[in-house]
């Protein structure tokens, strides 16, 4: 790669520096040279970014190559490529997005994304996130611009992770709502939850996934996090909303790595029914940017449809459906 062997890895946590991963030491950002050529391949890359330049003056940076060589970066590299094959395909389908849009916020942010995509220009990114914290709170999922919580609130979080959603549920409702679903088929994940969740009232844990269908799929384990996968080692419970929530649901979150449109689908006799708000992710996969949105209109509920972007990378990517009445 670029001519040359790994000279090493680059980590500003004081604890990895000095210590060898495959025979290659790990150095802090103080010990790079100004004539090394420097591979970012992490997710936040703006960060890092801004973080070398800050050091060097004129790195030679590149944060483009390492997702073309491993398919498990796969998802964030062909982004571009598949949407300039498909804009003539898609072309439509964006201007719909557009059109739908409830506010000017939204379609500027749409804007950021769709630019960063024909470009790979980081800048974009930066925008999209800038625009959202100077439009709300840049609270994910709980943007005050967006979402306004009842005392009777019914939460339901598929993708539910250590918690983490949950607690900022509770906090934001001041501890006053009806009950909370959470959804999280990764069993070591599951577990600290568990534990961070212990005093918290009227939560029903499920250690499950959600889709368009219940039954068993392959899993793929990843330390803290996981996916779906036919080739995974393991295996997990997947059942469906429509089943499974006996309430009526008022907020749905979901951000489960790209199979948000299968858990709507097995959950659109409870939206069609309950008109709940939904705060979904769309930028696991490419086309769920416009899929997901297109899928939820087509229920005829006359949702208000809002996009927000809450980081510098190319995750957090939030369409919030609000009925009408809201």
């Amino acid at each position: 790669m670029c001519g040359g062997g790994v000279k090493a890895f680059i980590d500003n946590d004081r604890v990895m520096t000095g210590t060898w991963i495959n025979d290659v030491p790990v150095i802090s950002p103080d010990m790079v040279e100004t004539d090394d050529v420097i591979i970012i391949c992490a997710k936040s890359f703006i960060d890092i970014e801004r973080q070398i330049k800050r050091k060097l003056p004129n790195p030679n940076l590149s944060y483009r190559i390492l997702p073309l060589l491993d398919d498990r970066f796969k998802e964030w590299d062909t982004v571009l490529l598949d949407s300039l094959n498909k804009l003539d395909i898609y072309r439509e389908e964006y201007k719909k997005m557009f059109e739908k849009c409830a506010d000017k916020i939204s379609r500027e942010i749409l804007d950021c994304i769709l630019n960063y995509r024909f470009t790979m220009k980081s800048m974009w990114l930066q925008k999209a996130y800038d625009i959202t914290n100077e439009s709300g709170n840049g609270r994910e999922y709980f943007d005050f611009e967006v979402i306004k919580l009842s005392k009777d609130e019914v939460f339901v979080d598929c993708g539910g992770y250590i918690g983490d959603t949950v607690l900022e549920f509770v906090k934001t409702s001041d501890n006053i709502y009806k009950k909370i679903y959470y959804f999280e088929p990764n069993m070591k994940i599951y577990n600290k939850a568990e534990e961070n969740l212990k005093n918290v009232h009227d939560v029903l844990l499920m250690q499950s996934g959600v889709g368009e269908k219940a039954g068993v799929l392959s899993f793929a384990g990843e330390g803290d996090s996981g996916h779906i996968d036919y080739e995974g080692m393991e295996t997990i419970n997947i059942v469906t909303l429509d089943e499974v929530v006996a309430d009526q649901p008022t907020f749905i979150k979901m951000d489960i790595e790209g199979a948000e449109l299968s858990a709507l689908q097995g959950a659109s006799k409870l939206i069609q029914k309950h008109r709940p708000k939904l705060a979904i992710c769309v930028y696991h996969k490419p086309e769920d940017l416009f899929e997901i949105l297109e899928f939820i209109d087509s229920f005829g509920i006359n949702y208000k449809y809002y996009f927000r972007h809450y980081t510098k990378g190319v995750s957090g990517t939030i369409l919030y459906c609000i009925p009408q009445s809201e």
